[in-house]
């Protein structure tokens, strides 16, 4: 495939320490459905998005699953992996199709360890990522179906850069941990209002300002956290 896209991290780096984690990043396809982190498990790779969308999703024992953040070229995947002992929390997915530069998790580590810049911008984003899922879970339990999906598309857009989003109506209930019926009846809603238009495997975005009216208060409240964090030129959420 065509590799293309900057991931924001990257570019905001200083020289010193592009230095030193360019040379260990290797590009990878980014295939829809695919898993890059299973809960549980050791964290093999660090993941820095090019393009495409990433669903870090919380899976239950019976299968079920919640979504606990979305990231884009504007972050890091897996940074938690530098600290600690490396083993994931929770599932990260492939939502859209794309690429990304990743790194071993054990060299990132290294690097870490020699550069307290590249720490701090690791714990920066880390940061970011888990203001994000506390700010998803109280959206979850608190705001009403149709309110938690436009903030889910206005996020996607904002990553995506795109007012198509390449999203089947299966994935879409899984990130948001609803059954497809009750999607497809927002999703009804909003298409009729002209908010959104969808067609087999993509959903538009037809009215990104009327969506933003129908959304709850976790989208703005989550790129202000992101803003506070790791600061405005890394700000897409």
């Amino acid at each position: 495939m065509l590799y293309s896209g900057t991931n924001q991290v990257i570019s905001c780096l200083s020289a010193r320490e592009r230095s030193l984690i360019v040379p260990h990043l290797r590009l990878f396809e980014l295939i829809p459905g695919h898993a890059l982190h299973s809960p549980h498990e050791p964290v093999s790779h660090v993941y820095f998005p090019r393009s495409g969308l990433l669903s870090i999703v919380v899976v239950f024992s019976d299968g079920n699953s919640a979504e606990a953040a979305v990231a884009g070229s504007n972050t890091i995947v897996g940074a938690i992996a530098a600290f600690g002992d490396g083993t994931a929390l929770n599932q990260v997915m492939v939502a859209a199709a794309g690429n990304a530069d990743r790194i071993e998790a054990g060299v990132l580590r290294r690097l870490a360890r020699e550069s307290e810049a590249l720490r701090e911008v690791l714990i920066r984003h880390s940061q970011a990522l888990a203001a994000q899922s506390v700010q998803i879970a109280g959206c979850n339990a608190i705001h009403p179906l149709e309110a938690r999906l436009c903030r889910l598309l206005l996020q996607c857009r904002d990553l995506a850069s795109a007012d198509t989003l390449p999203f089947t109506q299966d994935l879409v209930s899984s990130m948001l941990g609803v059954y497809r019926p009750s999607l497809t009846h927002v999703l009804r809603k909003l298409e009729t209002a002209r908010l959104v238009s969808v067609s087999r495997g993509k959903v538009r975005i037809e009215d990104a300002a009327a969506l933003e009216e129908c959304s709850c208060e976790c989208y703005g409240a989550i790129k202000e956290q992101v803003k506070q964090i790791v600061g405005a030129r890394s700000l897409a959420a």
